[in-house]
């Protein structure tokens, strides 16, 4: 049964969009027959995967693969890049259009050069577009005109840094929010996965809503990294009551995706990002 958080987003643009395997198509037509995208999730967290799912617009087929990341050390985060590549060439075997790559962590630690050179191997060896984890959010922020924004993550420091470097390659200053309270990795997470599943859209936009009032009360803008927290159903809470541009992680690697597809996929309920639909940056690669 659809989640009643998540109806009236996804009714919003007119129609249910579930996941073709479960949306009834016209009987003779092919499942995937606009688009098959196969997605590299860090883990098997269903709230990870149920972004993809339940946007997914008409003739829009998503196949699902994950790498199982079960701790949050740095070492497994940097050894899992390689099982993602395997992931990649894999779904690209089954006759996926485009494979999107999610989970930040392993790419925060290499960087937007290793990012880029990663991505542009790949897509030259298998003639498909490969959507990393972390530049299509700096993109969604640049395409929204955000040039200070408010960080929201459920990282520690070093992961937090990471991302006002990255962020700051694209002209983007970020003020971090105060660590999400918990006891997690001593090194990287403020939480485990499994209590990061716990937490609720509420406490999502409560967490995000309070930093920003708290330290951040001069931004443009709001960026919630991370797909293993409910933030989905908060993002039109915060844009509406902070009145500020909000990016989401799933959100943005969705837009950046369906663009490179030349799939229009713009719907209410999830922010500006997806509701107005902004074309990628000019200086995009």
């Amino acid at each position: 049964m659809l989640d009643s958080r998540w109806a009236a987003p996804i009714r919003s643009n007119g129609r249910q969009a579930w996941h073709t395997s479960v949306e009834r198509e016209d009987e003779n037509v092919e499942y995937g027959w606009r688009a098959k995208i196969g997605l590299v999730k860090p883990s098997s967290n269903g709230k990870s995967f149920a972004f993809s799912y339940l946007t997914a617009p008409q003739g829009v087929d998503v196949v699902p693969s994950h790498v199982d990341f079960r701790h949050t050390d740095r070492q497994q985060f940097l050894d899992g890049i390689e099982n993602e590549e395997a992931l990649v060439r894999d779904l690209h075997g089954r006759g996926c259009d485009l494979v999107l790559v999610s989970g930040t962590p392993p790419w925060l630690l290499k960087g937007l050069e290793f990012e880029r050179a990663w991505r542009h191997r790949l897509e030259d060896e298998l003639g498909i577009p490969v959507v990393t984890p972390m530049e299509p959010h700096a993109l969604a922020l640049t395409a929204l005109g955000v040039k200070r924004v408010a960080v929201a993550t459920y990282y520690r420091q070093e992961l937090n840094e990471a991302i006002v470097r990255y962020l700051k390659e694209f002209g983007i200053e970020c003020i971090v929010l105060p660590e999400l309270e918990g006891r997690g990795d001593a090194q990287l997470y403020t939480r485990s996965m499994t209590t990061l599943q716990e937490l609720s859209f509420a406490d999502v936009y409560k967490y995000c809503r309070r930093g920003v009032l708290q330290v951040a009360p001069d931004v443009d803008g709001v960026y919630i990294n991370g797909g293993a927290w409910d933030a989905a159903p908060a993002i039109q809470l915060l844009e509406d009551d902070l009145e500020l541009s909000v990016v989401y992680a799933q959100a943005a690697v969705t837009w950046y995706a369906y663009r490179r597809l030349r799939i229009r996929n713009a719907r209410d309920g999830f922010g500006r990002l997806l509701r107005e639909w902004p074309p990628l940056p000019a200086d995009a690669t």
